[in-house]
């Protein structure tokens, strides 16, 4: 990932909590190909997601996953259930159709 600016970066809060999983490298004046006078680069992960989460759906219905949209209007609802594992994906059904 690269970050452009005037002037030198520090890396995002949410990255710069984990330090040994990011090392920011900056890039001066002349040392770079982009439009600005600074570049600031560190490695991570992205993922597309309008391509990856459609093939993971895929995957995870193929191996017998099964889907279950259910509101929980307190804690112990939540805790009352049989499921060995719960995935919160709030912001993929945050919108009622």
């Amino acid at each position: 990932m690269f970050m452009l600016g005037i002037r030198p970066m520090e890396l995002p809060w949410e990255f710069a909590i984990t330090p040994e999983l990011f090392t920011l490298k900056t890039f001066g004046p002349g040392e770079h190909p982009f439009p600005s006078r600074y570049a600031s680069s560190f490695k991570t992960l992205m993922a597309e997601t309008n391509v990856f989460l459609p093939a993971l759906i895929d995957d995870f219905w193929a191996h017998g996953g099964s889907v279950r949209i259910q509101s929980f209007p307190d804690r112990a609802s939540l805790q009352a259930l049989d499921e060995p594992l719960i995935v919160n994906c709030t912001g993929l059904g945050a919108r009622r159709s």
